[in-house]
């Protein structure tokens, strides 16, 4: 009885139409060689022939090494059932395995559109409002794109995605934020699948081909740093606050916005900020002295009565200070 080997390679010797390779199983049994598609497929530069896996410098490896693994799982048991049981040959095998992909059985009765609103709203609560905002935009644009429908996850394939990113690239948005918004998608997708909401056999974005661009250096000099430090601008103003918000998330190495509006009284210690490594200048202090000593948040544009802020607040104030 001959013994059946199998083992992972990119299938190299014919590119697709799109200049990528098909990763397949090869098996070897009676000195005969055939070989399974495991639906997966990347350029050349990203496989690693070594150890016949997707390098860690491709965005999806993990995604791609792991879809890749389970396909191999499932070959190896099929191949051991056969052996165990009728005897292995390559058409038993394309049959055993058509049985292990029949979808489990999954809820369709929750759309794409509630189950994000559902996570848009569980990040609220825990006060996530930053990435509340960027699951709310991204979704909100699908669902846009799609006709303001309820849309089920099954509606969600590689034609609709297409057809997405070229609205989008076509309306001008950029490709870092286009990439932006299919790493969300994906990722309430991929929710999805672990809520048994879909089953992992109709995910979409293998074959979505999305590129990043370079963000172009803006580095301020220290001269303008100082000279806007001390520009005199009138008290209370926009541009006043706008300033001040921007001076210190400098001073804090860059704290983002949604950081800085979840300060509260008791991450000022001094002249410190616990929150961070770096020291807060008292500058701040003594632009809203009130405000820091009598307040739970620290800065102007929030409530100053409840311990959260408010997605929608600190949206609006984010746009109003980002804009001066």
């Amino acid at each position: 009885m001959f013994m059946v080997s199998y083992k992972i390679l990119l299938d190299d010797r014919r590119a697709k139409k799109d200049g990528t390779f098909n990763v397949i199983v090869r098996i070897t049994h009676d000195r005969k060689i055939s070989t399974i598609n495991t639906q997966i497929s990347i350029t050349k530069e990203f496989w690693d022939y070594t150890n016949n896996s997707v390098r860690n410098t491709h965005p999806n490896s993990n995604l791609l090494n792991k879809a890749i693994t389970e396909f191999y799982l499932r070959v190896q048991k099929a191949i051991l059932q056969l052996e165990d049981g009728e005897g292995y040959s390559p058409d038993a095998l394309k049959e055993k395995l058509a049985e292990q992909v029949k979808p489990s059985k999954v809820s369709t009765k929750v759309s794409f559109n509630d189950f994000a609103k559902k996570l848009v709203q569980d990040l609220i609560s825990i006060n996530k409002s930053g990435n509340a905002i960027v699951y709310r935009t991204a979704s909100n644009r699908l669902i846009a794109y799609a006709g303001n429908r309820p849309l089920k996850f099954r509606d969600i394939d590689y034609n609709l995605l297409e057809g997405f990113k070229h609205a989008l690239l076509k309306d001008g948005v950029k490709a870092n934020t286009v990439h932006n918004y299919f790493r969300t998608i994906r990722a309430i997708y991929n929710r999805a699948i672990k809520a048994k909401l879909i089953d992992r056999s109709f995910y979409p974005f293998y074959d979505v081909k999305l590129k990043l661009e370079r963000t172009a250096k803006r580095a301020v000099l220290v001269d303008h740093i100082k000279t806007l430090h001390h520009l005199d601008l009138k008290f209370n103003t926009r541009y006043w606050h706008a300033r001040n918000y921007f001076i210190l998330s400098f001073s804090l190495i860059g704290m983002s916005f949604t950081d800085m509006a979840y300060l509260t009284q008791k991450n000022i210690v001094k002249e410190y900020t616990i929150y961070v490594f770096a020291p807060c200048p008292f500058y701040m202090h003594d632009q809203y002295p009130s405000r820091i000593l009598g307040s739970v948040h620290a800065l102007s544009f929030l409530c100053a009565c409840t311990g959260q802020v408010p997605a929608g607040q600190y949206s609006a104030a984010s746009c109003k200070h980002k804009r001066r």
